[in-house]
């Protein structure tokens, strides 16, 4: 723990007073970065499934005469609920950890 504050102040230019307040801000808001990440993940994964069965479904209702605007919406509304949920969340994580986020793009 004290080598990984000392790292943190090197690397941000703090006083060792400042390193326990700043290193448990950092580490609340790296929490919330990664959990964002992995459910943006999730729901990437979930998105493709999601789509490759529109596609089916879209392509069964083309076939058939019940093939009305109600159903293909019905079809189509799972996939525009998951890109705002992605959206929300990349929206979410880069203003809640946003220390985390400019460390991550200095360190690559």
């Amino acid at each position: 723990m004290d080598e990984l504050m000392q790292k943190i102040t090197e690397k941000l230019n703090l006083t060792i007073d400042k390193a326990p307040e700043v290193y448990e801000m950092l580490k609340w808001q790296n929490a919330t970065y990664e959990t964002c990440s992995t459910m943006i993940t999730y729901l990437t994964m979930l998105g493709v499934l999601v789509g490759m069965l529109t596609f089916v479904a879209l392509m069964i209702l083309r076939d058939s005469n019940d093939a009305t605007l109600v159903g293909v919406i019905a079809v189509i509304i799972p996939i525009i609920v998951i890109v705002v949920l992605i959206i929300g969340l990349y929206i979410y994580r880069n203003t809640h950890a946003p220390d985390v986020l400019f460390l991550k793009t200095m360190i690559k």
